[in-house]
């Protein structure tokens, strides 16, 4: 397997190919200026779905390939396996015999 990518480093690298300040790749991803300095130090990783955003605007280059790995490294980390696979038995799926959370039942 690969080594780790360092997420902060690669959030980094896109934000000043991008010409961004810390503030308006916040706006740009609607998320806080604190949230983007905790990224790149290293404190916390952004979410799959604010990557995802991230490589819509970024160019076509390095960082984006290094951008689409983290993306990469993120999903298998946060998705479970055998999503997509069919089988229930790993991904909960809704037609398993588990009863439903919700207790109120709507008139038909």
């Amino acid at each position: 397997m690969a080594a780790a990518l360092n997420a902060a480093q690669v959030i980094r690298r896109v934000r000043q190919r991008m010409g961004l300040s810390q503030g308006a790749l916040a706006r740009l991803l609607n998320t806080s200026n604190v949230a983007i300095q905790h990224w790149e130090r290293g404190r916390n990783r952004p979410a799959l779905g604010r990557l995802l955003a991230l490589q819509q605007f970024c160019p076509h280059g390095r960082e984006r390939t290094q951008l689409e790995a983290l993306i990469g490294q993120t999903q298998a980390r946060v998705l479970p396996l055998g999503v997509g696979t069919g089988d229930r038995r790993r991904t909960g799926s809704s037609e398993d015999s588990r009863p439903a959370r919700c207790s109120h039942r709507f008139p038909q």
